[in-house]
């Protein structure tokens, strides 16, 4: 993902077909479509739908493009401030609402006017939040605003008696309603827009979509007042419309005109002003003493407006050497970032030495021990925080809504060495009995090292892991009781008498352990090896391999006894418990909490966990 290619993808959310959009953007159409291709196959996610009509975002290109739309006015501002730094610190500047987010009038306007406004305060980054947002509709947790009085924030809000605050007050737009609907309801007037009467409206079947409150409080007024049936509701929001009018059902949507888009005049969609106005005053309440605050409501003011326009960013700079100068800035030192990033130091250096010529600064200072940071590196830096946590938020949606739509459930596990342990009979039966119930899921069951499983739920590689220690990140559930460790050998090794070994004679034992990666060698290290001298021969990550190094009679290793009982009972293997202090292995299936588990996985844990016979901790 690349910040040009965010920018093509925006410019193509705003047009009515791929033509258009390549057309503004001074690209040939199949470059575009190129690009956006790339796009859905790199967060494997459908972005638009293609009609005969051309082509409209998804729910979940309209989730992409708020955040792409944070990096790239973000790269735009450093672009402008960065070149002309003067000491002064950057400003940000939020913009919250909770209307829901639509690439409609409003959100056109608003996109346009930041860029205005920051072209004349190059100080000020604005971020726009809209918080009745896409999150319940694509399955993702939604995000928690912690704004105050101090805050330099500016809010855009429907007027409603409830919002009286003492904020500054500044009108903004009277938002006239509409309604649209995929037939024709009353004769062509010769106007722009037909006009429907309160006789007309009265034969409809009028619905809304889902709006803020006090939208839907001046819509129900509206209809009572005027003699309307009560209009019903739908789950279908103004952003489904192009989707809709693929439909044979007739609907008649009563919207504000602002959530609507020019783009929309390209499907088979009519829309009627009503003859009786039904009248929405959208305003901005400002908790902000900086000038661009003002500045951007009059600038917004003006451009809804005005004919729609699109706001084309131009980044220079791309989101790898974004990333490149992150690790550079937090390393100070070229060779060591190099090292961390796994690329060639030469490689390394042009690229940052590219992002300097673009932006016309020197954000490092050579030095012989390193490097040092210049002013416009640190607040450069200010810039990369902002686009790195937007990236970061694409990248942790992306696998919530993976989840959300999975056909695949894939779990990941600790290795089991002995395949009649409890757990692996209990995963077995598990898998067969949940299969059973989702017959159309393709399941997958990979096998890794306690860490590598808690990195692979971090990435979203699997959407579960069993887990042998609770991890630090994300969330858990626990399996099972308590299960003890001790002293696994040959029947015959030398350095075992009796039914227990006690603790401090374990430093005399050669012992065969995995490396840290590994949970159960995490609770050796603090549990035991911060008591006793341990003589660890070898460390070797293959359980299969540490067995059979038992099984020679020279080595031993540290297991709980569910891991080795079958061989124990055959005579294969010898397992003492430790005297003098207990050691004890917990697992837990762990998960990603930035997002909500699915009723598929919620019925694989109860399932798992009713077949270990455990009950909930």
């Amino acid at each position: 993902m690349e910040a040009r290619q965010l920018c093509y993808f925006l410019i193509a959310c705003q047009q009515p077909n791929h033509a258009t959009a390549a057309k503004e953007l001074g690209i040939a159409p199949s470059t575009l479509s190129t690009s956006l291709n790339l796009l859905e196959e790199e967060l494997a996610i459908k972005l638009f739908h293609r009609t005969q009509q051309g082509f409209h975002p998804t729910k979940e290109a309209r989730w992409l493009y708020s955040n792409a739309e944070i990096i790239l006015r973000a790269i735009e501002s450093a672009q402008s401030y960065i070149p002309n730094y003067k000491d002064a610190p950057l400003n940000e500047i939020t913009i919250t609402s909770s209307l829901k987010f639509f690439l409609g009038r409003l959100s056109k306007a608003l996109s346009a006017a930041i860029g205005e406004v920051q072209s004349q305060y190059m100080d000020v980054l604005f971020s726009v939040n809209f918080q009745f947002g896409l999150q319940s509709a694509l399955g993702l947790r939604t995000l928690q605003t912690n704004a105050s009085e101090t805050d330099q924030t500016i809010h855009i809000e429907y007027k409603s008696p409830d919002l009286e605050d003492g904020y500054e007050e500044l009108p903004i737009f009277e938002d006239q309603w509409v309604v649209v609907s995929n037939e024709m309801l009353c004769a062509p007037t010769g106007q722009e827009f037909s006009i429907l009467s309160i006789d007309n409206m009265r034969a409809l079947d009028l619905t809304l979509p889902r709006l803020p409150d006090n939208l839907m409080a001046d819509a129900l007024n509206y209809c009572k007042e005027n003699g309307l049936g009560v209009p019903s509701n739908s789950e279908e929001d103004i952003g489904s419309l192009p989707r809709l009018c693929q439909s044979v059902e007739a609907f008649a949507f009563l919207i504000p005109a602002s959530t609507l888009s020019s783009r929309l005049g390209q499907r088979k969609l009519y829309r009627y002003e009503l003859e009786t106005p039904l009248i929405s005053q959208l305003m901005a309440r400002i908790a902000s003493d900086h000038p661009a605050a003002k500045s951007l409501v009059k600038a917004f003011s003006s451009r809804i407006l005005n004919m729609e326009e699109s706001h084309v960013f131009n980044p220079l700079i791309s989101l790898r050497q974004i990333h490149y100068f992150t690790y550079v800035y937090e390393a100070r030192n070229i060779s060591l970032a190099a090292k961390r990033l796994r690329v060639a130091q030469p490689a390394l250096s042009s690229q940052i030495k590219k992002l300097e010529t673009n932006l016309g600064v020197q954000l490092f200072s050579r030095q012989r021990g390193g490097l040092d940071i210049t002013p416009e590196g640190h607040i450069f830096a200010s810039y990369v925080n902002v686009i790195n946590e937007a990236r970061e938020r694409i990248r942790r949606d992306v696998v919530a809504i993976s989840a959300q739509r999975q056909s695949r459930l894939r779990i990941g596990m600790i290795p089991i060495i002995d395949n009649d342990s409890p757990i692996v009979r209990a995963m077995a039966k598990t898998l067969c009995k949940w299969k059973s119930m989702y017959p159309n899921v393709n399941v997958q069951v990979l096998e890794g090292p306690n860490d590598l499983l808690q990195d692979w739920i971090l990435d979203g590689t699997v959407h579960l892991a069993l887990v042998e220690t609770a991890p630090v990140q994300g969330g858990r559930i626990k399996l099972n009781g308590a299960e003890e460790l001790g002293l696994v050998s040959h029947p015959e090794y030398q350095g075992v008498t009796g039914d227990h070994i006690p603790a401090s004679a374990l430093a005399g034992v050669k012992l065969v352990l995995p490396t840290p990666v590994f949970g159960i060698r995490r609770i050796i290290d603090g549990d035991l090896a911060s008591a006793v001298n341990l003589d660890i021969a070898m460390e070797v990550n293959s359980l299969a391999t540490v067995i059979g190094l038992v099984r020679t009679s020279e080595y031993a290793t540290i297991l709980p006894l569910a891991a080795v009982e079958r061989y124990v009972e055959q005579g294969i293997l010898k397992f003492t418990p430790i005297s003098g202090m207990s050691i004890f292995r917990n697992t837990y299936m762990t998960y990603s909490n930035e997002r909500e588990l699915t009723v598929m996985e919620r019925d694989f844990i109860s399932i798992l966990r009713d077949k270990l016979d455990i009950s909930a901790t």
